[in-house]
């Protein structure tokens, strides 16, 4: 098996997963044709387009609020943010399903009585 470092890793679970099912979206900050700062989405909007590899403005609140929307349609989205803490924050696989918004409502209000 070839050593890859963290970045190599992360690029290559994106290309793999987006291979192997297509509602998986990346969407976030930098992730355009160049593959964003640390290179985690280099070649990836070469690949698979802009409809699958979003490039997002420098909004974390609207990338998470459009994962989530892409969620609840259905979509498996990896949301990414620059972060100047390291590159091992930049991709977080989510599947967000309804009941689970529901779940986290519930116990968001139970906490908040």
């Amino acid at each position: 098996m070839a050593k890859l470092n963290m970045v190599k890793a992360l690029n290559l679970a994106l290309l793999e997963e987006m291979e192997r099912d297509p509602d998986v979206v990346i969407i976030g900050e930098d992730v355009g044709v160049d593959g964003g700062v640390f290179r985690v989405t280099e070649d990836l909007h070469r690949r698979f387009g802009g409809r699958r590899v979003i490039d997002s403005p420098l909004a974390e609140a609207g990338i998470i609020g459009a994962s989530i929307g892409m969620a609840l349609y259905g979509l498996s989205p990896s949301a990414r943010s620059s972060s100047p803490a390291s590159p091992s924050s930049v991709s977080t696989r989510s599947r967000i399903t309804p009941r689970a918004i529901a779940s986290a409502a519930r116990a968001g209000s139970t906490a908040r009585s």
